[in-house]
């Protein structure tokens, strides 16, 4: 009798219609596995010893990685779009990523030895819980940053649950076996965290308002406009193009042309600025024509609370240490 009285919730056309179009994707899921040609239960399954699978590290790299191959896949296979994610199920919460430097697996059971070593996590300067004011700054600060990067990528955002109100799992890295405080999720943090919620929800919303970062096709790195700008254009600190090949390189910048990519619907263009260096660093401005001067939308290194705030600059912008910058200009 209750289900006769539920009414369908409405779903708006628009949705119906880009699922529709867009359901046929690729997902990229592979780990140390991939160096054995299987699938990422291999170690379980094949009780494989931590200390030898851990020697597949050493061959796991970017050396062969082409991004450029993997794109042509998905086109010529009739995709929409790649997935990128920040993290997956297993692996550290984002509060923990910028929290420890290690996994704390011990109530696992196995001497910690179960989960991945490689982390790529940082812990600001102190493994763990503290009370430090300045740690926990730059840890909030580097937890927008990774929000940032996922939101401004192409492709379908994956964002874990929690992760928006810095929900932590102690620096357990494989917490499938915890039916506790580990796993679930405290909602009380949500209110105590709530201008990283907010930060969260505002670079959604911008990410929505701006087709720059739901581009449903690939870039060609073409002008066609003959505007002299490209889709996308990249640059170093002082608008020459990035040396792709410096390994330590902890700059860039990019570009993208509104017209370009929507055929001259959309005039604003989005410069995006990325300093992952422990120093502030000028970044030089891409000219504007008369009138047409950036407006910052968002500056991760800005307080809690005060990351969108729409200043007019001009020139150059200093951006600070470990931090991204979003600006936009309309011409």
């Amino acid at each position: 009798m209750a289900q006769k009285n539920l009414k369908p919730i409405p779903v708006p056309a628009g949705r119906i219609r880009n699922f529709e179009e867009m359901a046929f994707g690729m997902f990229i899921h592979w780990g140390l596995y991939s160096r054995l040609g299987q699938g990422e239960w291999i170690m379980l399954m094949e009780k494989i010893p931590a200390a030898e699978y851990e020697k597949l590290v050493h061959s796991f790299t970017a050396a062969r990685f082409d991004p450029e191959l993997i794109a042509s896949i998905a086109r010529d296979a009739g995709m929409k779009y790649i997935v990128m994610t920040t993290r997956h199920h297993d692996g550290f919460s984002l509060y923990d990523l910028a929290a420890y430097n290690g996994k704390h697996n011990e109530a696992n059971g196995e001497d910690n030895r179960d989960g991945t070593n490689d982390n790529n996590s940082w812990n600001c300067g102190y493994e763990g819980e503290t009370g430090d004011p300045e740690i926990n700054r730059l840890r909030r600060q580097m937890m927008k940053n990774y929000i940032a990067f996922l939101l401004i990528s192409q492709g379908t955002p994956m964002l874990l649950g929690g992760d928006e109100f810095m929900r932590t799992q102690r620096g357990n890295n494989n917490s499938y076996c915890q039916d506790n405080d580990i796993n679930y999720l405290d909602w009380d943090l949500m209110a105590k965290n709530r201008k990283l919620v907010d930060f969260t929800k505002n670079l959604i919303a911008y990410r929505r308002k701006r087709p720059h970062f739901r581009y449903k096709a690939f870039f060609t790195g073409l002008d066609t406009d003959g505007s002299h700008l490209r889709d996308i254009n990249w640059y170093d600190v002082n608008l020459n193009a990035p040396n792709w090949n410096d390994g330590g390189a902890r700059t860039i910048a990019f570009l993208i042309e509104g017209e370009e990519i929507t055929e001259g619907r959309e005039s604003i263009d989005v410069f995006v600025m990325i300093n992952m260096f422990w120093g502030d660093i000028p970044f030089a401005l891409p000219p504007c024509g008369k009138g047409d001067d950036w407006t910052t939308v968002m500056d991760t290194s800005l307080p809690d609370g005060s990351e969108f705030n729409g200043a007019a600059v001009m020139g150059s912008y200093n951006v600070r240490a470990r931090s991204i910058v979003i600006l936009e200009r309309k011409k």
